[in-house]
């Protein structure tokens, strides 16, 4: 099964009521394979209260960023010149197996994998 990795354009993708996008979490929900959320990607997001993040956060795999991870994503935004949150979703997507990315932000994550010398499977909203 394909893991979900969601990044900040995922979660306003929810917010406002995209229904592809909802669709596609609500599919991952039902076959039991929760999505990964970086708590840094929360934090990028969570501005104001949001009911619909609320939501989707619940059906969510929240991943707290650990020091190897962040020493990994700080390799990627130095070699891509990226910013961190982007680094940190292509982490995730690189370290956990079969990953589709859920994202608005295509170029940049696709950047910063080539820059690792990987590609990703990427879902634009």
């Amino acid at each position: 099964m394909t893991q979900l990795v969601y990044d900040s354009g995922a979660l306003i993708a929810v917010e406002r009521n995209d229904r592809l996008t909802v669709a596609l979490h609500k599919r991952a929900l039902q076959r039991r394979q929760p999505p990964v959320v970086s708590t840094a990607v929360i934090a990028e997001t969570a501005y104001h209260s949001m009911p619909n993040l609320a939501w989707l956060l619940d059906g969510c795999e929240i991943e707290p960023l650990t020091t190897e991870a962040a020493t990994t994503a700080g390799q990627l935004r130095h070699r891509a010149k990226a910013t961190v949150v982007d680094a940190i979703v292509v982490e995730q997507a690189l370290r956990l197996p079969n990953t589709l990315v859920v994202t608005s932000d295509r170029d940049d994550l696709t950047a910063i994998a080539n820059a690792a010398g990987h590609k990703l499977n990427i879902r634009d909203v």
